[in-house]
């Protein structure tokens, strides 16, 4: 029960009114009787279920914990004067900071200016950058919790749930610790597999506080990310105002793993690029929200990009190859010839995208090692064997040209979803696709080679799908692969990859129309993880691809359109020109029968990186051989 006005405590502090009541205590005006001024008082009430040692921890970690912050002054920040206990609650003093929390001025007024929201983030990042060089983790930042004060100050508020970080001792436990608001609480607030609150769980909020104050709306929670990745929505995709850099920043910045995110506050703070030219001084909140709410939908990606780059001409041709006749089986040479790639002003941006007759600026997605001597290229009993390194091979079946069904039929397949339709006939011309995802050796193999970071994943075995690589990722593998082989090496288009898994019939999953969850790695079989590519015999495609159904989602060379199947592109279709996200198809060991469907498709933010991301590959014979 809630203290009533006038109740006084520790013959000082007279309660004037509740501010806020939750489930660890509640938060009071109260009066300073001593020095006559009006303070924020913080009570922390006791479990009632803990027991009389664990009470007793309770209120020694309370004390040296409010010893910690009593010594915090910093412009962002409340200073703390007291701290007692009455009975079995603890109490902190605080400053009591007027003005508007963020969470009701979004309410009210929908999402705000990217430059207002970028100075608050300014302001919010030194004091936690200031809070983390003192072993101090907030785990509670968001809107909430951030005053806008008159002078338009932000303040960061409420120490509830605030652990003293030992980096010696990342386990140890606080008994303040609360899992916070599932919105922007990260999956290491709710368990100890995942690993310890430490200072990127700090960062992980503030994304997920960033989102909310771009796109009016809080992003889903973790646990909705994990079990339906197509729930995400990029800040973008609400608010198209916003631009690609930030929303790269907050993306990271909400990495489902702490691995996967920023790893200090400085560094977030330092990939915003901060500086006083770049901030407004006096930016006003958005008008309230208008009465029609704003689009959900991304902008037609005609218009998603502005400033595209004009078509560059074809890129040179490869240095001279033996061509050698492509489709018959036994032959021990093969010949590929490029796909167009559609040059848009982000590729371009990246350096992805070779000018003519010019040298390629080194990148960090595209600077690779020159190529040297030319590794083997053969095929054996109809299996093309692409060598990466010494006794490491990339294997492709064939796919002959032809058409097949393109989409779903929602008279066969009730699960079809809209962006699959309508159904119609597509002719797509000879290629080969790698048999299997490309693995953590392949990959390694990859790494090794160009000094390139070897991407976080949980422990694996050589033969599970790599993770955790961006689409840039991919691509660059791809050139690599083109370089030390001289074949073209590429990225499958959405078409290429839904032939290779079902076929010339339209069949639902790679095996037949009905779902058998002893054919693959999906949420059914409960396996928790990936498993190596070749675990599933039952599950090969009619082309002889394995893994296509479940796993890990596999990136794809096209642009995402939700509506592009309706431009009815019937022959070798390429995807949209320009878009802000790339398609992946698949599904994930996480995934539902719904989501491993051959004609299922989802999209991400190129930049990104998850556990549960890899790609597999492909080349194209030459016609004119």
């Amino acid at each position: 029960m809630p203290l009533a006005p006038h109740h006084l405590l520790n013959d000082r502090y007279k309660v004037v009114a509740l501010l806020g009541q939750g489930g660890m205590g509640a938060v009071y005006r109260a009066q300073d009787l001593t020095l006559g001024r009006t303070v924020a008082l913080k009570e922390r009430t006791p479990d009632p279920n803990g027991t009389t040692q664990g009470m007793a921890q309770a209120r020694a970690q309370f004390h040296r914990e409010a010893q910690t912050l009593a010594q915090v002054s910093h412009p962002n920040l409340p200073h703390i004067y007291d701290y007692f206990s009455v009975g079995d609650s603890e109490y902190i003093v605080m400053d009591l900071v007027e003005g508007e929390n963020l969470h009701r001025l979004v309410q009210e007024r929908g999402a705000q200016p990217e430059a207002l929201v970028l100075n608050w983030a300014r302001q919010v990042l030194d004091a936690v950058v200031y809070l983390h060089g003192r072993n101090i983790i907030h785990r509670d930042i968001k809107p909430h919790n951030l005053i806008l004060t008159p002078d338009e100050q932000i303040v960061l508020v409420d120490f509830g749930l605030v652990k003293l970080f030992d980096p010696s001792q990342p386990s140890t436990l606080t008994l303040l610790r609360g899992v916070g608001t599932p919105e922007y609480a990260p999956l290491e607030q709710y368990s100890r597999e995942v690993g310890h609150t430490d200072p990127r769980t700090d960062i992980y909020a503030l994304g997920a506080t960033l989102f909310t104050l771009l796109a009016g709306k809080p992003p889903p929670d973790v646990h909705v990310r994990l079990l339906h990745p197509d729930a995400w929505r990029c800040v973008r995709e609400v608010n198209p105002g916003v631009t690609f850099g930030t929303e790269s920043i907050i993306e990271k910045a909400m990495g489902l793993y702490p691995q996967q995110r920023y790893q200090t506050a400085n560094d977030m703070l330092q990939a915003f690029g901060f500086s006083p030219a770049r901030l407004i001084d006096k930016i006003e909140p958005s008008p309230l929200r208008p009465a029609a709410p704003p689009p959900s939908l991304p902008p037609s990606p005609a218009t998603a990009l502005p400033q595209v780059a004009a078509a560059s001409p074809e890129p040179p041709a490869p240095e001279a190859r033996q061509p050698i006749a492509p489709v018959p089986a036994d032959e021990e040479d093969f010949e590929i010839s490029r796909l167009k790639q559609s040059p848009t002003g982000l590729l371009a941006a990246r350096g992805i995208v070779r000018p003519p007759k010019t040298e390629e600026p080194a990148d960090e997605h595209t600077q690779i090692l020159p190529a040297k001597l030319k590794l083997s290229v053969s095929i054996v009993r109809g299996v093309l064997r692409m060598q990466l390194g010494l006794g490491t091979y990339l294997e492709f079946v064939r796919v002959p040209a032809g058409t097949f069904l393109l989409g779903s039929d929602p008279k066969v397949d009730r699960q079809a979803q809209p962006d699959e339709l309508p159904q119609h006939q597509v002719a797509l011309s000879e290629y080969w696709i790698s048999k299997y995802p490309v693995t953590v050796a392949q990959f390694t193999i990859f790494t090794d080679a160009t000094n390139r970071p070897v991407p976080f994943d949980f422990p694996q075995k050589s033969l599970h799908p790599i993770v955790n690589v961006n689409w840039y990722d991919a691509l660059v593998f791809c050139r690599w692969a083109s370089d030390i082989t001289g074949k073209e090496v590429r990225l499958p288009t959405e078409a290429e990859w839904e032939k290779a898994a079902r076929g010339a019939d339209g069949r639902v999953y790679p095996w037949g129309n009905e779902f058998d969850a002893h054919r693959l790695n999906s949420a059914e079989g409960k396996i928790s993880g990936t498993t190596p590519v070749d675990g599933f015999a039952l599950g090969t495609s009619p082309h002889g691809a394995w893994d296509m159904a479940g796993n890990v989602w596999e990136w794809v060379n096209d642009w995402y359109k939700p509506d592009y199947y309706a431009e009815r592109v019937g022959e070798n279709p390429q995807g949209p020109d320009t878009g802000y996200y790339k398609a992946l198809r698949g599904g994930a060991w996480f995934s539902d029968q719904s989501r491993v469907r051959a004609a299922d498709r989802t999209h991400f933010n190129p930049e990104n990186r998850y556990d549960y991301v890899g790609f597999r590959v492909v080349v194209v014979p030459d016609k004119s051989a």
